[in-house]
């Protein structure tokens, strides 16, 4: 399993990697356009799932972009993505809020623990 986390998130995945056992690539994508094809190409190459987590919509976030890449390009690649789900999020504090969303450590923790035991 690799992570590809985007902005406040490589911190929050930096940190599954600190608190847990969990095992995992991760990279940075400092920006999300245009997309970093050569890296995407190489992760493809050395994971049999990505898990996008970022702070952007789901919907036409960089898990969109990076599904669509592996898409146009015949790449059969398994992408999880996580992020602001396409409904109504009350207003608050960041950590309450990505705590409500599943944008935690610990959420990322679970979810590469599920697709390892898949």
């Amino acid at each position: 399993t690799t992570v590809i986390a985007c902005g406040a998130h490589v911190d929050t995945a930096i940190q599954a990697l600190e608190q847990s056992d969990a095992a995992f690539g991760l990279y940075s994508a400092r920006a999300i356009k245009p997309l970093d094809e050569k890296t995407l190409n190489h992760i493809a190459k050395v994971a049999d799932t990505i898990i996008v987590m970022e702070d952007n919509a789901v919907i036409g976030g960089l898990g969109a972009l990076i599904e669509d890449y592996y898409a146009k390009e015949n790449i059969g690649q398994h992408v999880i993505k996580m992020g602001v789900p396409d409904r109504f999020v009350t207003h608050g504090r960041v950590e309450m809020l990505n705590k409500e969303i599943g944008l935690t450590a610990e959420d990322l923790v679970k979810k590469v623990t599920e697709n390892e035991t898949r």
